[in-house]
């Protein structure tokens, strides 16, 4: 397209970014390794990840063609965790529902301020076809893990093509003579709850 639609306006910049940091990186990859790049394991020790060249360069020419060119979600459906004001999840939700993806995105502030909010992220950022649910939710309850699962199976009726875990509970390191109740709670709800999810999505399909 040789315009610019007022959807397409608040991703004009970051495609900008995006080309140029590619073109830094296409220019100064012989030099030296670039800033971010794909790494693989070695073969002959299994512990050392070395720069993968050929995967650096499809990287950054996938990013360079959806920068240049956009990026279609459409008929895909997202399942999006811990979408919280400000947060990394919520970012990616945006990006999804530009794309034209339908989301499920779950908060564990669910009350008419937080709703007001996604409805103004939909308007902003919903591009054509996709769909937004909000869901309240608690990563780190088996209860809530089954009864999304559940809902997402019975009621939606949708297959999840992508599961993007952003909930998290903030925690400080611990030792192992000081590990606390949150730490343990941190753990069910970024790991445990996590594998708990993906199985129960999966055995809905």
């Amino acid at each position: 397209s040789q315009y610019v639609t007022a959807m397409e306006r608040p991703f004009v910049e970051q495609r900008r970014g995006i080309v140029s940091l590619t073109e830094k990186v296409k220019s100064k990859a012989k030099a030296r390794p670039p800033l971010l790049s794909i790494r693989k394991t070695d073969a002959r020790d299994p512990l050392h990840w070395t720069l993968s060249g050929s995967g650096t360069k499809e990287f950054f020419g996938a990013m360079r063609e959806v920068a240049k060119d956009g990026l279609s979600l459409a008929g895909k459906t997202a399942l999006v965790t811990g979408c919280g004001r400000g947060s990394i999840g919520e970012e990616v939700l945006r990006g999804l529902l530009s794309a034209g993806a339908s989301v499920i995105c779950t908060t564990s502030s669910y009350n008419a301020q937080t709703m007001n909010h996604f409805q103004r992220i939909y308007m902003d950022w919903g591009g054509r076809g996709s769909r937004l649910v909000v869901v309240p939710f608690n990563q780190a309850s088996v209860r809530d893990i089954k009864a999304l699962a559940n809902y997402i199976d019975t009621d939606l009726q949708w297959a999840i093509d992508f599961f993007l875990p952003f909930a998290a509970i903030n925690e400080t390191g611990a030792t192992l003579e000081t590990v606390s109740d949150k730490n343990e709670l941190a753990h069910r709800a970024m790991l445990t709850n996590i594998y708990r999810l993906l199985a129960a999505l999966i055995g809905g399909r």
